[in-house]
């Protein structure tokens, strides 16, 4: 009775022999990927070939059995890049960057053992379902760990005692929390995407944008118009004293941001 193939340890045979070649076309395929172009630009020359002796160490493990620490790489790759905002179809894509050379050098192996090639293809598939699955599930572990971190910031902004304005570096308004719709008499939707100037008399505004884009050149953290009297502009027209502390906040996506704290300081200017 002939021995059946052993498909596995068959991919891994082909793999093996031509490892660097296939690590090499999917390093230039996420180099040149939209998403996974940013890290692997960033990325050390040292690193890559250290990430390269890894990888392979950890592959070679996988195909005598055992997963364990290129499973949790995966994991972990996965809750990164969910962070980076690459998408699952990113990785798909790096998918089809490791099979394109990968499949055509499996059947020019085993051509000759329909068996063997078989058995070898149907471990490609098994091997290429496990990974994306895994990545998959540490991918979602990130999304929720980032929509965990989103609500709590969402909850302190909302339970700020004063009004909290988040601009871009142009100045238009990203975020405003329901204290400035109390304060300025504007709906959230009618704030976002205007410009911050909106929210200041007319006859301050011009003086205000060259003040922004100082600050943004050198951003801080600090007391707006420290020795000046600020104001406010309501929908209404009407206006009120106010201070405000500004803070940069940088993002990976969005670059600088910047958060303005907004008091109302009516009360204490009346009884001074």
């Amino acid at each position: 009775m002939s021995k059946l193939p052993d498909g596995p340890a068959d991919l891994w045979r082909v793999y093996d022999e031509h490892y660097d070649e296939i690590f090499d076309v999917v390093l230039q395929a996420a180099a040149n990927h939209p998403e996974f172009g940013p890290v692997v630009h960033s990325a050390k020359a040292e690193a890559v070939q250290e990430e390269r002796r890894t990888r392979r160490d950890e592959l070679r493990e996988v195909f005598q059995g055992d997963r364990t620490r290129h499973e949790a790489r995966l994991h972990q790759e996965g809750i990164t890049y969910a962070a980076a905002g690459v998408t699952l179809q990113g990785w798909y894509d790096l998918a089809a960057a490791f099979t394109e050379p990968l499949v055509p050098l499996i059947v020019r192996t085993y051509q000759h053992d329909a068996s063997r090639l078989s058995a070898a293809l149907i471990a490609l598939h098994e091997h290429l379902g496990w990974v994306l699955s895994t990545l998959g599930e540490g991918y979602l572990e990130g999304m929720e760990g980032l929509r965990k971190g989103e609500r709590m910031f969402r909850g302190l902004l909302e339970s700020a005692p004063d009004a909290i304005v988040i601009t871009d570096r142009a100045g238009r308004i990203r975020i405003v929390n329901a204290q400035t719709e109390r304060l300025f008499g504007y709906t959230r939707d009618e704030l976002i995407g205007e410009f911050v100037e909106l929210l200041i008399p007319e006859r301050f505004r011009t003086g205000h944008v060259v003040h922004r884009g100082a600050y943004t050149d050198e951003p801080r953290a600090r007391a707006m118009g420290s020795g000046l009297e600020l104001h406010g502009r309501r929908k209404d027209g009407s206006e009120f004293p106010l201070e405000i502390s500004l803070s940069p906040l940088r993002t990976d996506e969005d670059g600088l941001l910047v958060s303005s704290a907004i008091r109302d300081i009516s009360e204490r200017k009346t009884a001074e």
